[in-house]
């Protein structure tokens, strides 16, 4: 009590709530900096414990003159209410002091494994200075400054008249032990995202902070199983991740070396729901959330919706294209096969991830036509007008990545993915429902051509980039890899009917990553089966049933003629192949059914 007395609000004893010197100084500081540095609202505050624990318990922290009247007024009144014993109890059990801890008993716990009576001076002084700004002086992960910061209470609590200087002196020097901090919390990055979202859906005055006093019950998607299962792979299979290295090379040789970090995040394709998710590797070490809030580029993973727009355009699988070197630009893409100078048919550029094809693809639809089908599954990250957008050069959010793959998963509904479902008060009242299931669902893409992308996905793990795990075929799981310039970004995103799945790999300061397992089908796949083989037991998915309007035939993959010992590939009905045997003149029937030679595009 001393401590924070002293330091935060030093006339707490005498004042009616409000310190008026203090409010003065505020006054003259904050008409300076308005006037004269042209800033808006109050850069100072000159809050006294009262009206901080109004502000905690009533307010929001918008920086507006109308709130600090309000803070005010409040205080005011709990002074006159409730007296000076229970406002500093209230202050002292309340206020967040980072790490989880609300009050001073949970932060006693949380940085020394203490009850808060058998704590130190040394500690409860510590612990006092993380009142003004929790996250800055967290000892577990800035001990120097919170050192700092602790001595500045001593000297306040000298000041004050409440201890000795050789008192403030020993004890700054006494050696501190702090506990390693422990996620207790489950899904710590799901609930993190719960919390932001929290104050978006009630829009009223109760911010993201008041949840943890006001006795909300918050229901929310996820499936703890499947959470628990996600986080369980992850830790077994980071191993094999650290086999790997994210460096960087500067100009003068000197190497640099960042973290590989993970991602994981299931939903439910039907309505958005998110099923389980992993924002980071370890949450007590960086709590940035790169499931929700990192834009990365999604390489190849973004192919599908390249391949809708063609489809949609009139285009077929069976499509001729020659595999030739091209730059546009100063831009000259490779291909992760190295094949050059041959032909192939649109799906087994698809499968096998052929990039040169793909961009011929995104040549004849048009770079605005894919960038609007892209907004119809829901991406809202800005998309380049370029043609490197084909190749998944734009940065997304896994989060949008895995809505817009639910389009494909449900047969072409948009879902907005979300977190909660009902918010109740301390009373049990409902003041928050989500209607997500009782709204009807925009259909932004033909059942048809969420059936002929699902086959062609299928595809890539039967006969392409994820041949070596085509067991998951027969789970009825599909997907696509994905893997950006130096696999800076490694991906595999994937579902079935009632689960999708993402899986990302990389290094927060976008390092290439370079070992024996790196790209998508290396590096993300891998644990995307892992995860996937053991989630299908709880969600076992179904096969996409075949439309009236689409048909059947066995093509040769390379050459797009009809073959009985070809691969089966599926048209509108009326868009079948023409039927031609393999002779020395190769060609494509375009869409208005003209031939052209491969030779002459």
């Amino acid at each position: 009590v001393n401590a924070v007395v002293a330091t935060e609000d030093r006339n707490f004893w005498t004042h009616d709530g409000i310190d008026k010197k203090a409010l003065v100084r505020m006054v003259i500081h904050n008409l300076k900096s308005r006037f004269f540095e042209k800033r808006s609202g109050f850069t100072q505050g000159g809050s006294t414990i009262t009206q901080q624990l109004a502000r905690e318990l009533f307010l929001t922290r918008d920086k507006k003159v109308s709130r600090k009247i309000k803070e005010i007024f409040l205080a005011r009144q709990m002074e006159k209410r409730l007296g000076k014993e229970k406002i500093i109890e209230l202050y002292l059990n309340k206020m967040f002091l980072g790490a989880n801890s609300y009050g001073v008993a949970a932060a006693s716990h949380t940085y020394f494994n203490k009850k808060l009576e058998e704590t130190s001076l040394s500690e409860a002084a510590l612990i006092c200075g993380l009142f003004q700004l929790p996250s800055a002086y967290n000892p577990l992960q800035h001990p120097e400054r919170s050192k700092k910061r602790q001595k500045k209470v001593l000297t306040s609590m000298y000041l004050a008249g409440y201890i000795t200087k050789d008192q403030a002196r020993d004890t700054f020097y006494e050696k501190l032990v702090v506990q390693k901090e422990k996620s207790d919390k489950k899904a710590p990055y799901f609930l993190d995202y719960v919390k932001k979202n929290v104050a978006k859906i009630l829009k009223s005055k109760l911010a993201n902070r008041k949840i943890n006093s006001k006795g909300f019950r918050i229901h929310t998607t996820l499936d703890f199983r499947l959470q628990t299962l996600a986080e369980k792979k992850l830790k077994g299979y980071e191993k094999l991740i650290d086999q790997n290295k994210a460096t960087h090379t500067d100009s003068s040789n000197q190497v640099f070396e960042d973290q590989i970090q993970a991602a994981m995040l299931s939903m439910d394709p039907s309505d958005g729901g998110i099923l389980a998710m992993i924002g980071g590797r370890d949450y007590t070490k960086s709590k940035f959330n790169r499931a929700t809030s990192a834009g990365r580029a999604p390489g190849s993973s973004f192919k599908p919706f390249v391949f809708t727009t063609a489809l949609e355009a009139g285009m077929r699988w069976s499509d001729m294209l020659y595999v030739s070197p091209m730059a546009f630009k100063n831009y000259r893409p490779k291909n992760y096969s190295n094949e050059f100078l041959t032909e192939t048919t649109m799906l087994r550029a698809f499968y096998r991830s052929i990039n040169t094809p793909t961009l011929e693809v995104m040549k004849e639809v048009g770079v605005h036509k894919v960038i609007a089908t892209a907004k119809r599954f829901g991406f809202t990250s800005p998309l380049k007008k370029e043609f490197g957008l084909a190749l998944g050069s734009s940065q997304v959010s896994m989060l949008e990545l895995a809505g817009a793959y639910s389009v494909f998963a449900n047969g072409g509904h948009r879902v907005r993915p979300f977190a909660i479902t009902r918010i109740e008060d301390s009373s049990g009242l409902t003041i928050y429902q989500n209607k997500v299931n009782q709204t009807p669902k925009k259909q932004v893409l033909s059942y048809a051509t969420s059936f002929m992308m699902t086959k062609a996905m299928e595809n890539v793990l039967r006969n392409g980039t994820g041949h070596s795990h085509s067991h998951l075929a027969s789970l009825n799981l599909v997907g696509k890899t994905g893997t950006s310039n130096d696999s800076r970004d490694n991906w595999f995103c994937g579902y079935g009917s009632k689960i999708t799945t993402l899986v990302w790999l990389g290094s927060d300061k976008y390092y290439p990553i370079k070992g024996k397992n790196v790209g998508g089908s290396k590096l993300a796949l891998p644990l995307w089966d892992q995860y996937m083989s053991a989630a299908s037991k709880l969600y076992p998915s179904e096969p996409m049933s075949q439309p009236h309007n689409v048909v059947d035939h066995q093509v040769n993959p390379k050459y797009g003629y009809l073959s009985r010992s070809g691969l089966k590939m599926y048209f509108m009905k009326g868009q079948e192949p023409i039927k031609q045997a393999k002779d020395s003149t190769v060609g494509i029937i375009s869409k208005r059914g003209s031939f052209r030679n491969v030779f002459d595009q």
